[in-house]
């Protein structure tokens, strides 16, 4: 019998009935030999390779074979994607799920009302259904014993290792970062399966031939680059293999994790970036400041932050520090053939390759609408516009945030339209709206508010008095169409929204972001303030997260108000700690400028002239220093003077500290930058 997919076998088998009757046909098709990916006691008891969700999500940027996918306790489409980017092309992923009919109805989802349709209609699966037709899958052989490439000396042989022109072109473009001018780094480019992974580890073992002392790696987890590691051992068998470490000749390859490269920047040859897109942007910033030989790698996908809503905005960070980087794309598949069905489905029904619309219509057209989702998903035009969007915008758009968009019964969709086609979209969600005694547990730390992120945070660290009982509208997501930048949609989408909470009983708006100085300037012109900084840098973005708010009712004004004055008063006394590390223009932005400072009082001033003019130390001066500071922050002058005094005032960094952060050569310097910052607020250089 004669199936779609690559090499005339079937990629994608799904078997939808019951757990025990899917387990059974699943062991028809391939014995024992598959991993499973299951999260069901059930079927774990005669497995004998399984896995658990958690566990399964190390087959990132890995090869593997035959994978049977249990979706009966959940279907989680980043795991699905992930899992399905990993296997080879001669082997095939069965999707046990539960009866289709049922499938969606019972938990009334659109995402998989979608996602079934998408199977009934695509040619490439092979479906397979308790009780109806035949019920026996097909019987897939082993996967195939794969050969490691045979291990010859020399540049060139290393080069003829490469399998694609394409990754030999790569390969030659990483070698060139390194061999030609400084500050001229690479981004690579492509879907999963093209080698660019190995192109790393080929390109890495080249310059170790040539000579290389020390090549760094790096990627979200180490088993991200294990497929580089074990190339490595396989075309130099007599190197020193351990694990995220090889060694040749006089050099050595490291894999070192993101973090790490932040708090310890080592001197490398070559500093290689691989999943990019999945590591924080301002680590990634951080890389681009401390190594002047770099490759960024990342996928196109959207299940570990999505490569093309990196590319767009890292792109501008690579334009201002680094205007001759370049960019190359690997087109052609390594571990899958070309127009590969199991490939081409997932895309299609996860939405991955979505984009934005390429033809806009003139801007006066525009006009704003609240959603149905029903629509979207009767629409495919219409979601993929939608979400194209917000891959755009965001680097962590995954496959589960097309879930929550379709599904949340919380959230709303606020779209801009010209001429029919979206050219911005707000999601929102409604949060608060509890019981006085919630509020109260929230507030007292009692109990965490799942679910309500922007009352629990205003009740439990400001102790905001009926932050979860008034009613929340908060933005999940805000993105405007890049051609469409700059024009005023976001602004005016957010306009909408207050309108429409307004009209809908909320009380008030809010948003949770990384605090990152432009954005912080876009809701604050938005009529946005800001009422809290995360302790932490956010695991996804790098960043303190933020948390800014506007009122839309009376009740919700008078409580902005009382949150904006405790975090006015508490924020001074948590820059020395937790918050000592955050970015003193950030720290600047959370305080919008709002006119001219207050006078200082004669002794006041007298103590900053004496200190300007070098006559007075600094330990003497903390008091006036502090009080300089905290009402230049108020104010919309000398902003460009204020980042050494936050940092030096407020956050009680070190002189040697600051003089790192500022490139000046040392504590004299950096008491001397700060004397005259003081000079010009003062007005007495």
């Amino acid at each position: 019998m004669d199936f779609p997919g690559f090499d005339n076998k079937p990629r994608l088998i799904v078997l939808a009935g019951d757990p025990d009757w899917c387990v059974e046909r699943a062991i028809e098709a391939v014995g024992k030999q598959a991993l499973w990916i299951t999260a069901s006691p059930l079927m774990k008891r005669s497995l004998i390779e399984w896995r658990g969700p958690a566990q399964a999500r190390r087959l990132l940027g890995a090869t593997t074979g035959h994978v049977v996918f249990d979706a009966h306790p959940d279907f989680d489409p980043d795991l699905f994607a992930l899992t399905a980017g990993a296997i080879r092309g001669d082997c095939a992923l069965l999707l046990l799920a539960p009866p289709l009919e049922s499938w969606a109805e019972r938990t009334g989802s659109r995402f998989l009302r979608r996602f079934i349709r998408g199977l009934r209609a695509s040619p490439h699966p092979l479906l397979i259904e308790q009780g109806r037709g035949a019920e026996d899958p097909p019987s897939l052989s082993p996967p195939s014993p794969q050969t490691p490439p045979r291990p010859r000396s020399g540049e060139e042989a290393l080069l003829d290792a490469c399998l694609t022109r394409d990754q030999r072109e790569a390969v030659e473009h990483i070698l060139h970062v390194v061999r030609g001018h400084r500050r001229r780094p690479l981004v690579l480019r492509s879907d999963r399966g093209r080698g660019k992974s190995c192109a790393l580890g080929i390109a890495a073992l080249s310059l170790l031939e040539q000579g290389g002392e020390r090549i760094l790696v790096t990627a979200p987890r180490l088993a991200a680059v294990e497929t580089l590691f074990s190339l490595l051992a396989a075309l130099r068998p007599e190197g020193r293999a351990t694990r995220g470490r090889f060694a040749w000749k006089r050099g050595e390859i490291l894999f070192r994790p993101p973090d790490a490269l932040v708090k310890d920047p080592e001197p490398a040859d070559l500093l290689a970036v691989d999943e990019a897109a999945a590591i924080p942007a301002p680590m990634l910033e951080h890389m681009l400041a401390n190594w002047s030989r770099i490759v960024f790698a990342t996928t196109e996908q959207g299940y570990e932050g999505n490569g093309r809503g990196f590319a767009i905005r890292f792109r501008k960070t690579l334009d201002r520090r680094t205007p001759g980087w370049r960019d190359y794309h690997l087109g052609q598949p390594i571990r899958w053939g070309e127009n590969d069905a199991l490939e081409q489905f997932v895309f299609d029904a996860l939405l991955l390759k979505a984009k934005p619309v390429d033809e806009l219509a003139p801007a006066e057209t525009i006009h704003f609408e609240r959603l149905d989702r029903d629509r979207l998903i009767a629409s495919e035009p219409m979601l993929s516009e939608l979400y194209g969007l917000l891959i755009a915008a965001h680097y962590r758009t995954t496959a589960s945030d097309l879930r929550q968009l379709l599904d949340d019964p919380d959230i709303t969709v606020f779209a801009a339209l010209a001429d029919s086609h979206i050219v911005g979209v707000a999601l929102t969600i409604a949060e608060g709206g509890l019981p006085a005694e919630l509020d109260r547990q929230a507030r007292r730390g009692e109990r965490r508010l799942k679910g309500h992120l922007a009352p629990q945070d205003l009740s439990a660290h400001l102790g905001v008095v009926g932050a979860c009982e008034r009613r929340c509208l908060r933005i999940l997501r805000i993105a405007t169409h890049p051609e469409r930048q700059r024009q005023g949609i976001g602004a005016a989408l957010l306009r909408q929204v207050a309108s429409c909470a307004r009209a809908s009983g909320i009380d008030y708006l809010a948003a949770s972001f990384g605090a990152d100085p432009e954005l912080l300037r876009f809701w604050d012109k938005a009529g946005f303030r800001a009422a809290r900084l995360g302790a932490r840098r956010n695991a996804v973005s790098g960043l303190h997260s933020a948390l800014v708010i506007q009122s839309v009712s009376a009740a919700g004004e008078e409580l902005v108000g009382q949150a904006l004055r405790a975090f006015r008063e508490a924020l001074p006394h948590w820059l020395a700690e937790p918050l000592a590390d955050v970015e003193p223009e950030t720290i600047i932005a959370l305080f919008p400028a709002s006119g001219d400072a207050p006078p200082l009082n004669r002794e006041t001033q007298a103590a900053l002239e004496e200190f300007a003019h070098g006559n007075r130390s600094l330990l003497a001066t903390s008091p006036a220093l502090w009080r300089l500071t905290l009402d230049s922050l108020e104010s919309s002058r000398h902003r460009s003077e204020l980042p050494i005094l936050v940092m030096k005032i407020l956050q009680k960094r070190s002189l040697t500290d600051i003089a790192r952060t500022l490139g000046l050569t040392g504590k004299a310097e950096a008491l001397q930058t700060l004397r005259a910052a003081v000079g010009q607020i003062i007005g007495k250089t």
